[in-house]
Formats: structure tokens, sequence, C-alpha cells
């Protein structure tokens, strides 16, 4: 009786060992079909924008199926209804202005374009004229300017060498002399009139004696002067004073000349330039007003209404790329923003996995892998739909191993080096989701 719960005991074992087996990724029937399990995935499709910035709506969810064109996204457009309406003026003008130049301008403002193309042709030419002329008198006032300073720079030269000569020649004493008989004749001079200097302006002997008071002391500070200048006692606020007058006629001097010389030979270039310039321009003009609309006159206002289109288009299709939608059918699998997050472009907004090409990754063992070739069909059952398999092919091999102890030496071992096999397997009609369990039986 024990021996034969021993033989129960042995086969219930037996048997869980083999349903345990069953439970991994490999399985094998009795008739040593190669048999796996893996997961149901799909291929992540990310969904960007290339503009980026504050996101207003976020229209579908994870887990929502989507149709291709769906709005999936909306951005802030602030700014570019801005530059659209800006681009959409200028457009609206530039049509104006062909319209214009093809029909023509009325009689009426032919006359007044041409009227004042003429006017402005002769302020032009009034403008050149008289730049010859102006520089003929200004030559002329540039050399009576470096006259004028030569003699004024010469007398401020003296009187500086005067207030720095030393006294050599000249008698000291003398002088001083001068300076004592200088103050005794204008102290004379101011007794003479001290009875006279309450009297009225207009009295006679008061002017009199007036003058000769002023010119008796002139001569008196002239003398001081002298006398000062001899000794070497000059005042130097004085001395400065006269140099510094000596370095300004001598600017002045100069900048004379630098007129002059700018003027001798007639006006100045870059004034006569643009002058020159002007009256081209007035030309021109003059002959535009008077002359027909030419064909490179339309051409210029057409392309002119072709670059506005231009730029239209470029902000519409800027303003387009604030609209994400779905890129193709398939399922939400992320969402990764919400409304009024800033996003930067190129960011990934949502991930939609398509669910008419699924994917199954298996693992073989090392020892069934030779088994195994691109391009063979699997059967693949799914507990949601019990009794039914549907059809996948393998599409890629795994060169290298997975989950490989460090040594392998025994050929136990050596089975449990697995392989990664991925399966691809259309959906049609949309009954496998990503995330079903599936088991996988390859068939020869």
């Amino acid at each position: 009786m024990k021996r034969t719960q021993t033989h129960i005991l042995i086969v219930i074992i037996v048997t869980l060992l083999l349903g345990t087996t069953g439970c991994d990724t490999l399985l094998a029937d009795k008739e040593d079909e190669l048999q796996a399990s893996g997961i149901v995935e799909s291929i992540e499709v990310a969904v960007s924008s290339e503009l980026g910035g504050q996101v207003v709506e976020v229209l579908a969810k994870k887990g929502e199926t989507v149709q291709v064109g769906q709005v999936l996204i909306s951005f802030e457009d602030k700014l570019l209804t801005a530059q659209q309406e800006q681009v959409e003026a200028a457009l609206a003008q530039a049509q104006a202005n062909y319209d214009l130049v093809a029909t023509g301008p009325s009689k009426e403002q032919r006359q007044l374009s041409i009227a004042a193309a003429e006017l402005e042709l002769i302020n032009s030419q009034h403008a050149l004229d008289d730049l010859y002329e102006n520089a003929d008198l200004m030559a002329a006032q540039a050399l009576h300017d470096i006259a004028t300073a030569d003699k004024t720079l010469d007398k401020a030269k003296k009187r500086v060498v005067s207030l720095n000569a030393a006294a050599k020649s000249v008698d000291v004493d003398a002088a001083w002399a001068s300076v004592v008989l200088a103050r005794e004749v204008l102290d004379d001079a101011r007794e003479d009139f001290e009875p006279y200097e309450k009297k009225s302006t207009d009295n006679v002997s008061r002017a009199l004696y007036l003058s000769k008071l002023t010119e008796v002391q002139k001569k008196y500070e002239a003398t001081v002067t002298r006398f000062n200048n001899i000794v070497g006692t000059a005042n130097q606020f004085e001395l400065a004073l006269a140099e510094a007058e000596v370095a300004l006629i001598g600017a002045q001097l100069d900048k004379a000349k630098i007129q002059y010389e700018k003027m001798k030979d007639g006006p100045d270039p870059e004034a006569l330039a643009l002058a020159e310039a002007n009256l081209s321009t007035a030309e021109a003009n003059l002959a535009a007003a008077q002359a027909d609309t030419s064909p490179e006159q339309l051409a210029a206002a057409q392309a002119q209404v072709d670059v506005a289109q231009t730029a239209l288009g470029v902000v519409q299709a800027q303003m387009d790329k604030l609209i994400i939608v779905a890129p193709l059918d398939g399922v939400v699998l992320t969402r990764l923003v919400e409304p009024g997050e800033v996003v930067a472009p190129g960011a990934t907004l949502l991930t939609i996995g398509p669910l008419e090409e699924l994917i199954i990754t298996v693992y073989i063992p090392e020892d069934q892998y030779g088994t195994i070739n691109l391009g063979q069909t699997v059967l693949v059952s799914v507990d949601s739909f019990p009794g039914e398999t549907f059809e996948a092919t393998v599409i890629r091999i795994a060169d290298q191993a997975e989950f490989t102890p460090r040594n392998v030496q025994t050929q136990e071992d050596r089975r449990t080096t697995v392989f990664a096999v991925e399966l691809g397997i259309d959906n049609p009609d949309g009954k496998l989701k990503p995330g079903m369990p599936a088991d996988v039986r390859f068939v020869e």
C-alpha cells in the first residue's frame, strides 16, 4: 500500500513539473512541436510638434482609439494670428499696387505726378548749382579768415614774447622813474577831476578833465606793465591768457586753412555726389511719370504680390503645425502633455500604436534555435478568442543570447540559454489588442 502511494506521488510530481514547463515561454507537445508564450505588443509611433509652445487642448486620452487625421492637440496661436493679419495686409497692399500699375493712373493723377516730378527736378538742379556758387564764396571767406587769423596770431605771439622778456638792455631804474612820473601825473589828473566829478555829464570842463584822466590812467598802466616785464614780475594770469589766445587763434587759422583746401577746387565731394544723385533720381522720377506702364513695372508689381503670397503661405503652414493630428490609425499608448503646459519643439506629446500590425516577442532555448527561420509561419492563440488561431510570421531572430548564465558548461546550462524571436501579426479586424497574452506554435 505504501508502495502504491509512493507511485501516485511520483506521478503527481511529474505532472506538476510538466505543467510548470508549459507555463514558461517555451512549450512542447507530445509531437515535439515547438511552442512559446509572449505578449501582444504594438509599434510605438511618437507624436510631436515642430514648433512647440503652450498647449491649449489635448483631445485624446490614453487607451483611446484614434483615426488618421483626427485632431489630437492644439497650441496657442495668438502670435501667428497677428503675423497672419500683417501678411494679409501686406498682400492686400501689394495687390492694390499691382491693380494700379496694371490699369495705369487717371489723367489727373498723371498730371499731378508729372508736376511733382518736375518740381523735384528743379529743386535738385538748384541745390547742385548752389553748391558750386557757395563753394567760391566759402573759398573766398576762408582766405579772408586765414589772413585775419595770421595777423591776430602774430600780435598774440608778440604779446607773449613781451610778457616773457627779461630785463637785459633796458635800465630798470629808468623804467621805475617812468612809473613814478606817470603816477605823479595820474595823481594830478585825479586832483583836477575831483571838483567836477559830481557835475553833470554834459559839463564841458568835467568831460575834458575826465578824458585827460582816462588817457593818463592808460599811460600809467602801460608804464607799470613795462616795468613788470623788465624786472620779470609780469602777471602770471595775464601771461596764461595770452598763451591761451595764441592757441585759440592758431586753431582758428588751421580751421580756415582746412576749409579753404576743401573749397578751393569746388564743392565738397560728398555733398556734390549726393546732389548729383538726387538730380539723377529726380530725372528718373520725371521720366517714369511721363512714361506709360512698362512690362518691367508690371512684373515688379507682380513680384511684390508673389512675395506677399509666399509669406502668407509660410505663416499659414506654421499655423497648420499648431494643430497636431493623428498620423495613423491606432490606440493612444501614452499621453505625456496636459493643457497649459509649454513644450519645446520636437518633444514627444503622445505615442500611438497601430492596431493593424502587431508584434509578439517570444524566447526560444538555444537547443531549438536552429529550427526557426525568417519568414516562417506560426500560429497564435489568445484567451479572449478560444478555439481561434491567428497567423504570424517570424520577422527577426536575435543574434545574441539572453539570460545566459556566466559559466555555460553543462548541456543543462545550454538549455537555459534563450534567443529572442520577434513575430509580426496582421490584425485587420482589430481583434487583438496590445497587452494580450498569446501562445505561439511553430509549424513546419
